[in-house]
């Protein structure tokens, strides 16, 4: 019995602590909200910005993991890598030219879409460093593709992050 009005003693005494608790549990995470004037942007300006970096994604992954897998599948790779060119040189020249690409094909997207929708080109300063950024990000992520592909190729059934969808005989003309 001692232990039940011990417990009633407890509850108590903390019963002043419950509302704060309860309060916390209700609205874990207070936001302190801050008006700023001005008019709210209109969906298109978010549709021609995702058509940009979809284009600018599609080209530099397309074409870096593109002329990769093709040097590979060639054995050229290899011959340029033995002496000609570094295998670090050569990835930064396939980034490169991803990277340019990209630049010039999101630049005359742009100015496609300038007679539809109002395009800011007086930041033009920040545009172009933000699709080179992004432009070499996608090389990487080209990279990556590349070596998947060479995976899939070498050993089809090994784990790994992507699926491979690949035959092996398709990538690798040894496996044929």
């Amino acid at each position: 019995m001692t232990q039940v009005s011990d417990f009633a003693r407890l509850a108590r005494q903390n019963l002043a602590l419950a509302d704060s608790l309860l309060s916390s549990v209700r609205q874990p995470i207070a936001v302190d909200k801050q008006v700023i004037a001005g008019s709210i942007p209109p969906l298109d300006t978010f549709a021609v910005a995702v058509a940009a970096a979809i284009t600018l994604l599609f080209v530099t992954v397309l074409l870096v993991s593109g002329s990769l897998a093709l040097e590979r599948e060639e054995n050229t790779f290899t011959r340029l890598t033995r002496g000609l060119v570094s295998r670090t040189g050569l990835l930064v020249e396939k980034a490169t030219l991803g990277t340019g690409a990209a630049l010039i094909v999101t630049l005359l997207l742009l100015a496609a879409i300038t007679p539809f929708e109002s395009i800011s080109w007086g930041r033009i300063y920040l545009i172009i460093p933000a699709i080179l950024l992004a432009g070499a990000a996608s090389s990487g992520l080209g990279w990556q593709s590349a070596r998947q592909r060479k995976r899939c190729a070498q050993a089809p059934y090994s784990p790994s992050p992507w699926p491979c969808r690949w035959p092996s005989s398709h990538w690798c003309p040894q496996a044929r």
